[in-house]
């Protein structure tokens, strides 16, 4: 599968879901298309607070 090809389906799974929602008022969203990160992947590390 092209990356092309997989953000497509992706986006069309989103659609999808929102579709499947029990919330009436959810089932009205879709997804109009997603943008690939080009950026270098890097591993995000979160220090706890509290």
């Amino acid at each position: 599968m092209e990356e092309q090809d997989f953000w497509v389906r992706l986006e069309f799974r989103i659609c999808a879901e929102f579709q499947g929602f029990e919330d009436r008022h959810l089932r009205w969203y879709w997804c109009d298309g997603l943008v690939a990160d080009r950026r270098r992947r890097t591993m995000l590390i979160s220090r706890p607070v509290g």
